[in-house]
């Protein structure tokens, strides 16, 4: 149904002082192999925005790659004579390593009102260290996978030979609705009466 390809967007949601879009597509970068070719459509998306030459300095200690029961990467790195740990991933998942539950639910209100305009987050967050639960939100990093052009001509015809179209995906309820509202697939997702 859409590109898979992901474009970022240019309004992060920034919850740490200091930090920006690049600096937080850095730290995504060293929670990814960013020597080698991206192993998925997130690292793809991450290491082809990210200032890599600026990377040339930094070492990576140790890497977790993605599985789909973490649902999230995560470098060990040293930069600068100081060792600390990055990750990156779903904001469900890392926003249970984060202590300060104010800044939680502002993180989950932003991705609930990014989603609802078709938007979506890969969070990022930063240790103080190398072990320890010390991890600090940066942001939410956001970013579209937009509809193929043909998409929607495509279901549209479909439906004329009485095929129905029902669309299977692992999104967030509300770029599930947002999305079958783009393509005109209709309002009949299940679940969405828990967040309207």
């Amino acid at each position: 149904l859409t590109m898979n390809k992901m474009v970022i967007q240019e309004d992060p949601k920034i919850y740490a002082a200091g930090e920006t879009q690049y600096t937080m597509l850095r730290y995504g970068a060293m929670a990814a192999k960013w020597h080698e070719p991206p192993r998925d459509a997130l690292d793809t998306m991450v290491l082809s925005q990210a200032d890599l030459p600026s990377l040339d300095k930094v070492e990576q200690l140790d890497f977790m790659p993605f599985d789909p029961v973490v649902e999230r990467t995560e470098g060990t790195v040293k930069e600068d004579n100081k060792s600390y740990r990055t990750t990156k991933g779903a904001p469900r998942v890392i926003l249970k390593m984060i202590k300060d539950q104010k800044l939680v639910k502002q993180a989950e209100e932003d991705e609930r009102e990014l989603g609802e305009r078709g938007i979506r987050c890969l969070a990022v967050a930063k240790s103080k260290s190398v072990d320890g639960d010390d991890w600090e939100l940066l942001g939410l990093l956001t970013f579209l996978d937009p509809p193929r052009f043909d998409t929607k001509e495509t279901i549209r015809r479909a439906g004329e030979y009485g095929v129905e179209v029902k669309m299977i995906t692992g999104d967030h309820l509300l770029i599930a609705m947002e999305t079958c509202r783009a393509l005109d697939l209709g309002d009949r997702v299940p679940g969405k009466e828990q967040v309207v």
